[in-house]
């Protein structure tokens, strides 16, 4: 099965889960009522993939099973190209900063932050210079993965204080 998400604009995933019968290509076809640019991610055999249509936009999806890599064509394949690869590159990124439930709880709520607001900006400039050595100057693409790894860090510093230790400064 191939799971659909659409965001609400609060955030919250509704799930449309798509079954179709193939055609003889192996292909089906979906739409969706858009009002605007809207993420959309699919979820195929635990492994989620991000890319933006706008209203109006046909596209085509390749899914090669085997890579797990998919190929876009249509109106704005560019942008959901190059979105795979920044998917995939700010993924690693985030894999080496110090996620909160991977910290160590000797830091002191003070210490994380600084050590984490580092990390943040570490990956935004990365993020300038792969965006310039990969040539990706769709404003939408870039706003995209800046607001992936601003929420990341966001969520990391939130929870942060209330994992396996005691902080008596913090009051309800």
């Amino acid at each position: 099965y191939l799971s659909f998400y659409v965001a609400s604009i609060y955030g919250e995933e509704r799930n449309s889960l798509i079954q179709s019968s193939l055609n003889e290509k192996g292909e089906f076809r979906i739409s969706f009522y858009l009002p605007s640019d809207r993420e959309i991610k699919l979820r195929y055999d635990s492994k989620d993939y991000f890319f933006i249509f706008s209203p109006g936009d046909s596209g085509f999806i390749t899914l090669d099973y085997a890579d797990k890599m998919l190929q876009f064509s249509g109106d704005h394949a560019d942008r959901n190209n190059q979105m795979q690869l920044l998917d995939d590159v700010t993924n690693r990124w985030l894999e080496e900063t110090t996620g909160a439930f991977y910290a160590s709880k000797e830091l002191t709520d003070e210490a994380y932050s600084a050590l984490r607001l580092q990390q943040l900006t570490t990956t935004r400039t990365r993020l300038g210079e792969y965006c310039r050595e990969k040539n990706i100057t769709d404003p939408l693409l870039k706003a995209w993965a800046l607001a992936k790894l601003e929420y990341t860090a966001g969520f990391d510093l939130c929870i942060f204080p209330f994992l396996g230790k005691r902080n008596e400064s913090l009051t309800d």
